[in-house]
């Protein structure tokens, strides 16, 4: 149980202090790719 709890305070830690590395990447992307080509990645993704 300790280390469960400890698993959410560095998952919220990290959320609490900005984007997680996932979600940054994901930010970066979006921001320097063609926003048509993001609309095709997130519709593929939708359907998948």
């Amino acid at each position: 149980m300790d280390q469960y709890i400890e698993r959410l305070e560095k998952g919220f830690s990290q959320v609490s202090n900005g984007f997680k590395n996932g979600e940054q990447r994901a930010k970066t992307d979006f921001d320097t790719n063609d926003k048509s080509y993001i609309k095709e990645l997130a519709y593929a993704a939708y359907r998948s």
